[in-house]
């Protein structure tokens, strides 16, 4: 098998450890943007307006998936196609921002949903970013 086929498929299969990798990711994201938004309330003479923090939250979440997953992903394969690694997370985030849309059609634009359109692309900017990057 001609070794451009080989990579290609490894770096496809590679990338299917995006999904588990984002979710863990905007987890902790989540957590350390809400810890900011705490630490700053708490101590702080001004509070963070609820829209800020939801973007900040929103923001960390995007930032630390991306970071995280392109972090792992390099790791475990080096040899990377660039274009076969995005391949799999661009569907898992149009899919995810599909499902965001429609919910929020139907149930009504609020914070939590401004939550999930800066999440969302961010997780992708930064896992291209990062995977570019590292």
């Amino acid at each position: 098998m001609n070794k451009k086929y080989t990579t290609n498929i490894i770096t496809i299969l590679t990338s299917l450890l995006f999904l588990p990798l984002a979710f863990l990711g905007q987890i902790g994201g989540n957590i350390v943007g809400e810890l900011f938004v705490w630490f700053n309330n708490s101590f702080s003479f001004v509070d963070i307006p609820k829209i800020i923090s939801v973007v900040v939250v929103g923001f960390m979440a995007g930032y630390v998936a991306g970071y995280f997953s392109a972090f792992i992903i390099k790791k475990v394969y080096k040899n990377l196609n660039m274009k076969f690694a995005l391949i799999l997370p661009i569907l898992v985030i149009g899919f995810a921002m599909i499902g965001d849309f429609s919910y929020a059609f139907k149930n009504g634009f609020d914070l939590d949903y401004l939550g999930h359109v800066i999440r969302n692309p961010a997780t992708i900017f930064y896992y291209y970013y990062f995977l570019y990057d590292l």
